[in-house]
């Protein structure tokens, strides 16, 4: 049964998915043709245009067979709400992410990569995706019935949102994690709440069909995860310790330097090595701006394979600022 209800939906989708794919495929051209460092292509309003897209046709693909009501098709005949599920979300993997699959996997080889590295890289990427994005809007178009109904909620989810990023400004709220190196953790908490409740709506949806529970669910979860933000510096620290704890990426650089008036008398770095199947990993230190009486460095890290200065990276003479 979960084969003829994606081939049913293939029948009836197969212009837009094939519209889509084609979007993916020129933006993957569109990357590699600009380069490295993407001159002259519009990589924000392309990637948007790309997300919204592929959102537009999982809640279409839901909408064929739409959860909330009791005029369904598919309770008539009756089919398997396990089916059901299996059918969208197998549509979703296979029709969806396939070709976004595809054109990374090509973009890879293309860039100089090995297949297995390009297919590993395009794999993970795909997992995010479906964990991040296809999930989530495959139980926010579970909660409605037509597209309309899809297009006024998210205008809703946004209006909230947008509230979230203007109103703190101006009652003078602050987001302690915001443009630090610990911004992630905030992200990565509130990706997961968001995830934990996708699943539990999917759940409430197929097997129950407790449209109202699941509705208030995801509400709660998109207001909770907007208030993530606002986590304290101490709270966000310590979830970073405990997401860190067991990595041992800060144990495998050390480096050490004696900054003075004009610059850096003497910078050494150590490197270790993971495990003996993991590689080293040096700090090629580029010299300090002076800005605000504050110095500030930047780092590029090298592998032991296209550092050419590996066997004399332990040691670096005097380095003056610019």
């Amino acid at each position: 049964m979960v084969l003829h209800i994606v081939k049913k939906d293939w029948k009836l989708l197969w212009p837009l998915v094939t519209a889509l794919a084609a979007l993916e495929t020129l933006l993957a051209w569109a990357r590699f043709s600009a380069g490295h460092f993407f001159a002259g292509l519009p990589i924000v309003p392309g990637s948007l245009l790309q997300l919204l897209a592929a959102a537009t046709v999982i809640a279409l693909v839901v909408h064929h067979d739409p959860v909330p009501g009791v005029r369904q098709d598919w309770l008539v005949r009756p089919i398997g709400r396990r089916d059901l599920f299996l059918a969208k979300l197998l549509f979703v993997v296979v029709f969806v992410q396939g070709p976004w699959w595809v054109t990374d996997v090509v973009q890879g080889i293309t860039n100089g990569f090995s297949a297995a590295q390009s297919a590993a890289a395009a794999t993970a990427c795909a997992l995010w995706v479906l964990l991040a994005l296809s999930l989530p809007v495959l139980a926010f178009a579970t909660l409605t019935a037509t597209m309309t109904e899809t297009f006024v909620a998210a205008l809703g989810v946004f209006a909230v949102v947008m509230a979230f990023l203007i109103v703190p400004g101006l009652v003078g709220a602050q987001r302690p994690a915001a443009l630090t190196g610990f911004a992630w953790v905030t992200s990565l908490v509130r990706e997961a709440l968001l995830l934990f409740a996708a699943c539990v709506v999917l759940i409430l949806q197929y097997r129950w069909r407790r449209t109202w529970m699941a509705r208030t669910l995801f509400a709660v979860a998109v207001i909770v995860g907007l208030c993530v933000s606002f986590l304290s510096w101490r709270t966000t620290f310590r979830l970073d310790q405990l997401l860190t704890a067991s990595s041992e990426d800060d144990r495998t650089i050390i480096v050490t330097f004696a900054p003075t008036s004009d610059g850096f008398d003497r910078c050494q770095a150590r490197v270790s090595t993971m495990s003996r199947r993991s590689r080293g990993w040096a700090l090629s230190m580029s010299p300090p701006r002076i800005s605000d009486g504050a110095r500030k460095v930047r780092a590029r890290c090298f592998s032991r394979s296209t550092c050419p200065a590996w066997p004399s990276i332990r040691g670096c003479s005097r380095i003056g600022p610019r």
